[in-house]
């Protein structure tokens, strides 16, 4: 007669020392790569919130099925698998290609070149610097394409927040305004163009 194999199931305190181990684990990948960054909370935060909900919804389910057998292991299973699909997420994110498209224009317009980018804030708001070179024909899309208006205030004058850039040259400013339902102002997009060395640098704030 063929024998039949016990599962075994793990004992419950196994599976919360597991998880606990698995959620430090994450806090330290997450400093490692992102430190205090609004990158690194999200990486840590967002898995972590969103685990007790699937597993208490995926419980329901399976115990209707009556695979209680996967009950208890579900916190060691979703917790990673979310904590993957964040980081993912966010790598995607930051590729300056990404980030042009959501901040900029989407399609990247030809002419468009060297885009590189970083993002200051992602949690409550999205601040975001992004430079590229750029031919005439491609900013003038890009004014087209965002409505963006030309603002004398802003000629020349350096941003203070940005001293990694290099503010020398005949610099010629643009911007665009959001504002709320009630009128308020949400945020903004500044665009510095530099016709010389064909250089666009853009503040966007939303």
């Amino acid at each position: 007669m063929p024998s039949k194999i016990a599962t075994a199931k793990p004992h419950p305190a196994v599976t919360a020392l597991l998880f606990v181990a698995s959620v430090v684990l994450a806090g330290v990948i997450s400093w490692f790569l992102y430190g205090s960054s609004d990158a690194g909370i999200e990486l840590f935060c967002c898995p972590l919130f969103c685990t007790p909900p699937i597993v208490v919804v995926l419980t329901l389910i399976l115990r209707s099925r009556k695979s209680s057998s996967l009950v208890t292991v579900l916190p060691l299973l979703v917790f990673p698998l979310l904590f993957i699909l964040f980081f993912a997420n966010i790598v995607y994110e930051k590729t300056p290609q990404y980030m042009f498209k959501r901040c900029v224009a989407d399609p990247i317009p030809a002419g468009v070149t060297n885009i590189q980018g970083r993002y200051i804030s992602q949690l409550v708001f999205v601040e975001a610097v992004i430079t590229f070179q750029a031919s005439p024909e491609a900013v003038d899309t890009i004014i087209a394409q965002n409505g963006f208006e030309r603002d004398k205030v802003l000629d020349g004058y350096p941003d203070e927040d940005l001293p990694e850039y290099s503010w020398k040259g005949k610099w010629i400013g643009y911007e665009k305004r959001f504002y709320s339902e009630g009128g308020n102002l949400s945020g903004y997009v500044k665009m510095w163009y530099d016709q010389e060395q064909s250089l666009v640098v853009i503040r966007y704030v939303n």
